[in-house]
């Protein structure tokens, strides 16, 4: 809505008039007034882009045309937000532009970076080229459209690229209205060379994300998960990118784990499962007939999933959004080109560094995860900054598509190539300019702003002759809400689409291998040791729990694809807190393992140097295991029982071991219950055990009493047989004149 000059307004040009009597340099015009702002005014302290603030926030939307054009006014509509408790009135949107060119790709990387208040050209405050807006409420958004006129823009018709851009202001209760802006929004704008070609440019689409879990195993924020897969989320913007793409080429490039994670939020979101793989025995059939080991992977629908009702409300809203993302991704994906990065998004130049085995784990999930989801898929690397240490790229397998940034292969200081030979490496070269996207304020990763980059990135081209192809590769975090923007570069006649594969091919150049550049930032970057420790300690946790259980359950290949999501380089920006949530995971395992227990007596008495012991060893989970009883003594005396013991589910059982004293005294007995190769399970019991120093002694005296009772009784049956009294001299009495029995009665 277009309104006549308002009080701002007019104060802006007596500002401006202001300016140029106070020596200031005048405006190229009298309808134009310096954006430049007064530093003892209002002053934002801030060094970057990301520190300055304004009270109304506002967002391009939509620029048209995206190239300057011979007789095209610019367009710019968007959207301004008040972001204070106040209420803000007689808001009026002028929009701003650069009068000389940027030229060359370094200063347009330059400009990208600048901070948001820096001067960049005068207001442009001609009638019916600005908008208004009455009156904002708090937390109050309201839409406009201003004009940038053509004859205000590239006036000398130099090829290059154009700042454009909006500025708001107006007034408060807390702040009266002046000339310096409340609100800032900018981007670039090329004006291509005469009789300019278009550059060939290939177009990849990252699936990436954040991927956590619970410790029981669940993914962790469904709520969120919700928001990104459904109508308007990122994830789902993503894929719709690739379904307007129409008959456009493009490449995708997926982290299979993203994928995982939403499968299981498809199925309810439900904890670690350990019940055995099709094919055990108690599994049901497997569709391949393979029988499972302990490290096979679970299927990817492992079980029926429960019903929306009967899962919680967050839970039932992801299995919903999931379940319609799991088909537009299908369709999306169709017969495309497909790259697939190691699993998890794993930091792969730390791995390097740190923790080999790690890096090649990564790689070997994620071609087994494509499989799983059949999808037919080549391996890549493409870190999110775009460079990749030496350690890295030398431990890649030969059949991988390195991606690497444009400013990570130009060691000679040349301009870097598409493609070519790198440590016997396939690389390809993306544009570090869209993957940086534009200038701030507004986030870099917009629609316009990654469209206005890459128009302009492919112009500067067109100005230095340069006819290198363009790969491009939007930012991990970018949300394409409206994808046909993108698209509209190659409507421009500015960009020719090509698939990937196609430029790669191409490209055959070999590249000395100090060609490859990794700066220091990069290197303190990395992921520390102290992740990859946590991680590897929770994958140990998961085989221990997968060779205890008695049937194959595929959980030691679950918890450490959990592992590997915990070493994304999305983990870069924080890594002590994905280092906590990894150590809770493995806590969860623990919590599962300590399920089976071992009880044992307080303390134990042994009349002898062997005897035996008791033990209880108790099963609480639902499913049978396997495991060991391993006895820890002083020394003192030693303790052998069964080699392995079966438990039901839900069930217990006696166990003995025989004991055998070296030495005499009071030994302490520790019983712990492992898997069968030794690993403590958690559950141990300690008790006493004393074996008695007179146990020889109490046998001889035992014995010494046998032989006088056996010869007591042989001397009495000897005499009664010979018809001799008891005692010597004695005669037997006589049995009228005896004496009755105490006790009896006489007759």
């Amino acid at each position: 809505m277009f309104r006549p000059p308002s009080l701002t307004a007019a104060l802006v040009g007596v500002l401006a008039t202001a300016g140029c009597l106070l020596g200031g340099v005048p405006p190229a015009n009298a309808t134009l007034a310096s954006s430049n702002e007064i530093a003892t005014t209002r002053q934002v302290a801030a060094t970057t882009t990301a520190e300055v603030t304004t009270p109304l926030e506002i967002k391009i939307t939509d620029l048209t045309p995206s190239v300057i054009e011979p007789d095209a006014d610019v367009t710019i509509s968007g959207t301004v937000t008040n972001t204070t408790s106040e209420t803000w009135t007689d808001i009026n949107l002028y929009t701003f532009r650069s009068m000389t060119p940027i030229p060359d790709a370094a200063s347009l990387a330059l400009a990208a970076e600048s901070e948001a208040d820096e001067y960049l050209g005068d207001r442009i405050l001609e009638p019916d080229t600005y908008a208004t807006v009455p009156s904002l409420a708090a937390d109050e958004t309201a839409t406009f459209t201003a004009i940038v006129p053509r004859e205000a823009l590239a006036t000398g018709n130099q090829a290059g690229v154009y700042w454009v851009g909006v500025h708001a202001l107006g007034a408060s209760p807390s702040t009266p209205g002046d000339a310096l802006a409340d609100g800032r929004a900018r981007t670039f704008i090329p004006l291509l060379p005469e009789d300019s070609k278009p550059i060939d440019a290939a177009l990849v689409l990252p699936l990436r994300a954040t991927v956590h879990y619970d410790p029981d195993g669940r993914v962790s924020d469904p709520v969120g998960w919700a928001k990104r897969l459904g109508a308007g989320g990122r994830l789902s913007n993503v894929l719709r990118a690739g379904q307007t793409a129409g008959s456009r080429p493009v490449t995708w490039l997926v982290d299979p784990a993203v994928v995982q994670a939403v499968t299981r939020l498809a199925e309810g979101n439900q904890p670690l499962s350990l019940a055995p793989l099709p094919g055990s025995e108690g599994g049901d059939e497997p569709e391949n007939g393979e029988t499972p080991s302990t490290d096979s992977p679970p299927p990817v629908t492992p079980t029926p999933a429960p019903a929306d009702e009967d899962l919680s409300p967050e839970n039932a809203a992801a299995a919903s959004a999931a379940r319609d993302w799991l088909l537009l991704f299908q369709q999306a994906i169709g017969p495309r080109s497909v790259l697939t990065l190691p699993y998890g998004d794993v930091d792969m130049s730390a791995a390097a560094r740190h923790a080999p085995e790690t890096y090649d784990l990564a790689l070997e999930r994620s071609a087994d995860a494509m499989t799983g989801l059949q999808v037919a898929a080549s391996p890549a690397l493409a870190p999110h900054s775009g460079y990749l240490s030496p350690e890295a790229l030398a431990r890649a397998p030969r059949e991988a598509l390195v991606l690497l940034s444009d400013t990570a292969v130009a060691g000679l200081g040349g301009l870097a190539p598409s493609s070519g030979q790198l440590l016997g490496h396939q690389i390809a070269t993306t544009s570090s300019g869209v993957a940086a996207g534009g200038p701030g304020p507004e986030s870099s990763s917009s629609p316009i702003a990654v469209r206005q980059r890459l128009l302009s990135e492919a112009a500067l081209r067109m100005v230095s002759g340069d006819r290198t192809p363009i790969i491009m590769v939007p930012p991990p975090t970018w949300n394409p809400a409206d994808s046909q923007t993108l698209y509209d570069s190659f409507a421009e006649g500015v960009l020719q689409m090509r698939e990937l594969s196609e430029l790669v091919s191409a490209g055959s150049e070999t590249l000395a291998d100090d060609e490859l550049v990794y700066p220091d930032a990069e290197l303190e970057g990395e992921l520390p040791t102290a992740n990859f420790e946590s991680a590897r300690a929770l994958m140990a946790d998961g085989m221990v729990l997968s060779c205890v259980l008695d049937l194959p359950a595929g959980i030691g290949y679950s918890v450490g694809n959990i592992a590997l999501t915990g070493l994304s380089y999305f983990s870069r920006r924080d890594p002590e807190s994905s280092r906590l949530a990894t150590q809770r995971s493995a806590g969860g395992i623990s919590d599962i393992l300590g399920k089976v227990t071992i009880d044992g007596p307080s303390k134990v008495t042994l009349s002898s140097d062997q005897g035996n012991l008791g033990a209880t060893i108790s099963n609480e989970l639902t499913e049978a295991v396997t495991v060991r009883v391993v006895a820890l003594t002083d020394g003192g005396i030693q303790l052998e029982g069964p080699e392995t013991i079966t438990l039901a589910p839900l069930s217990r059982r006696r166990i003995l071991l025989d004991a055998t004293a070296t030495r005499q005294g009071i030994h302490t007995v520790t019983l712990r219950v492992t898997d069968v190769e030794g690993e403590p399970l958690g559950s141990a019991t300690t008790f006493s055990v004393r074996t008695a120093q007179v146990s020889q002694v109490i046998w001889l005296i035992m014995a010494a009493g046998a032989v006088m009772l056996f010869g007591a009784i042989g001397v009495r049956l000897v005499r009664r047989l010979r018809g001799l009294p008891d005692q010597p001299g004695e005669d037997e009495p006589d049995a009228e004149n005896a004496e009755p029995e105490p006790g009896s009665t006489a007759t």
